[in-house]
């Protein structure tokens, strides 16, 4: 039987993704720091969508 290969190796075979997955290993650094300064709960309610010259963008659940 043929195992199937995982996605992370597949996705670091392939030169042309290497600054996507770069910077997706940076938005999931940036989001655990993140989890670990908000309250828990409001940390589930919030994601890291972007990290661009010092400026970091939020997503929340709720605009207030």
């Amino acid at each position: 039987m043929v195992r199937p290969l995982k996605l992370d190796r597949i996705l670091a075979a392939e030169a042309s993704l290497q600054p996507v997955i770069a910077k997706a290993h940076e938005l999931r650094a940036l989001a655990g720091l993140l989890d670990g300064f908000l309250p828990s709960e409001l940390a589930r309610q919030t994601r890291v969508v972007s990290y661009r010259d010092g400026e970091l963008m939020l997503l929340a659940a709720s605009p207030a």
